[in-house]
């Protein structure tokens, strides 16, 4: 009888110190990548709604972002502006987008406006 009561205080306390572990703590949820989510955006319709960019985190500049766009009826991706083409002269890196917007242009296509919202 002892011994199964030892057994019960043992796994117990096994079960309370893995629950103190994992309790959710505000530390935990803003200075932990333990809830953070893939980022999405953000996103805006070309001229003629036939497609929508994104940013995506590009793979081959890590931390930094490619422009992405996919055509509304079929889901197709592409690659629309290379993290490599935001790489200013003199620099190694891309610059650093947490926002952009196409500015109108004449064949309708749109362009990027260059200093917008972008941070480094």
């Amino acid at each position: 009888m002892r011994l199964v009561l030892i057994l019960i205080l043992l796994v117990t306390n096994c079960f309370s110190i893995n629950a103190q572990n994992s309790q959710l703590t505000l530390d935990r949820i803003f200075n932990t990548k333990d809830f953070r989510n893939e980022r999405f955006g953000p996103a805006r319709w070309t001229e003629g709604g036939k497609a929508y960019t994104t940013l995506e985190s590009s793979l081959q500049y890590p931390g930094k972002f490619d422009i992405i766009e996919y055509a509304a009826k079929s889901g197709e991706r592409s690659l629309l502006v290379s993290a490599a083409k935001l790489i200013p002269e003199g620099s190694k890196q891309p610059l650093t987008l947490q926002d952009y917007k196409w500015s109108p242009t004449p064949n309708g296509c749109g362009e990027i406006i260059p200093g917008v919202t972008i941070g480094y």
